[in-house]
């Protein structure tokens, strides 16, 4: 892929691209991706982009528990990431509550990551009546917990998920992570989008910024019964 330039730069890399497209017959086992760093920007870019991948990555796989282990080769350190334990309930608790544990291997350093985690899946009829076919609602909160059960803040990181982070949500505050991958952000995915009507005049429907209300404001009631949930055990203060 030619991303390189602005403008005419842009199209010219766009046919390039096309051009360069090749069919296979044979089945391969992966698919690889190359790119190249060819200026400042383009390396202080990759290694945001492995800062964020590290912080985030955790998160990801709690909301996409198809992914089971991640590795990642910056030139020979060798950072990964699996689940030791997937969806276990939380014992004498809620079947609501789930407890998530990753193990993560940082070129030797070893650590865990400890989640708590609320899903809900329901029908949802403005969705359905939306896409004109059943849609669910799928939303979660999570809380991340050390080793000694305290509740881990960590605002420099987002806490809105579309199953992959809204980068440069941050300054969305929550108390814990949200995800719905039925969320509308904005075309870069920094933002949900909250401004305009819920209903949209012409169709009638549920509008992209009255999904968006629509899912927070369910969230509130998951949020209570997180509290209460919190009251119950043993689970700390928060960490700033």
């Amino acid at each position: 892929m030619f991303r390189e330039g602005e403008d005419k730069q842009l199209l010219e890399g766009l046919k390039k691209t096309e051009n360069s497209f090749e069919r296979f017959q044979d089945t391969f086992g992966w698919t690889t991706y190359e790119y190249i760093a060819k200026t400042d920007a383009n390396k202080e870019a990759g290694k945001l982009g492995i800062k964020n991948f590290k912080e985030n990555i955790a998160l990801v796989m709690l909301f996409c528990p198809e992914i089971n282990s991640i590795e990642l080769n910056d030139n020979g350190n060798i950072f990964s990431i699996e689940h030791i334990n997937k969806s276990d309930d939380i014992k004498n608790e809620s079947e609501k509550f789930h407890k998530f544990v990753f193990k993560v291997n940082d070129n030797g350093e070893i650590s865990k990551r400890i989640f708590i985690c609320f899903k809900i899946n329901e029908y949802n009829e403005q969705l359905t009546k939306k896409f004109e076919k059943e849609r669910y609602l799928r939303k979660c909160c999570a809380l991340e917990l050390d080793d000694n059960n305290n509740i881990l803040n960590k605002s420099s990181i987002p806490c809105l998920f579309c199953s992959f982070p809204l980068v440069g949500s941050e300054k969305h505050l929550f108390p814990f992570f949200i995800n719905s991958p039925d969320f509308e952000p904005d075309s870069e995915r920094t933002s949900l989008l909250l401004d305009g009507k819920e209903i949209n005049e012409n169709t009638g429907k549920i509008s992209e910024p009255g999904i968006n209300k629509m899912i927070l404001l369910k969230i509130t009631e998951i949020y209570k019964d997180f509290l209460d949930y919190i009251c119950k055990s043993d689970i700390k203060k928060d960490i700033f």
